[in-house]
């Protein structure tokens, strides 16, 4: 993929206003679970870390065979579980905990363009802790670098200016 953009979807509220504001035209498109169809019909790659064939879903939204539903769109599916075209077999020594992880550093290994991250609002506006996920990114961050990570708004701004 040489030195293209890559845009990230993710599922916070700023998704639509972050999109907008990403300067790069020629992008690769990377959504994050079912997020992305709020506001675009097609991805290039589809990243989740779900499984999708788990008896023991915790959440209705891990009940939903992403594979299945997305395969029509033509989009590579990324994931950590089999059947999908590329298979992140490393994450844990990465500390990934969540989709969005995930796709950050599958756009990292894809592309040597930049990588905007929209969208990622972290919970925000959830009274659930956050100090596990904040570390993770942090760890990710530390791991990657942050030259080429580009989040367009909220706590994630903050943590990759602060290196």
């Amino acid at each position: 993929m040489g030195n293209r953009p890559a845009i990230i979807l993710g599922g916070g509220k700023s998704l639509r206003e972050d999109l907008l504001s990403v300067p790069e035209s020629d992008a690769i498109f990377i959504g994050v679970n079912h997020h992305w169809r709020k506001v675009l019909t097609a991805v290039d790659y589809f990243v989740t870390i779900h499984n999708p064939k788990s008896p023991y879903a915790p959440t209705p939204q891990d009940k939903i065979d992403f594979f299945a539903a997305f395969e029509e769109t033509g989009a590579e599916i990324v994931s950590i579980y089999p059947p999908a075209d590329h298979i992140i077999e490393d994450h844990v020594s990465y500390q990934i905990i969540n989709s969005g992880q995930l796709a950050t550093l599958f756009a990292y290994r894809l592309t040597k363009g930049p990588l905007y991250l929209c969208g990622f609002d972290l919970y925000q506006d959830s009274d659930e802790p956050k100090e596990d996920l904040y570390s993770t990114w942090y760890f990710l961050f530390r791991r990657l670098g942050t030259n080429r990570i580009k989040p367009m708004s909220g706590p994630l701004m903050e943590m990759a200016h602060g290196w």
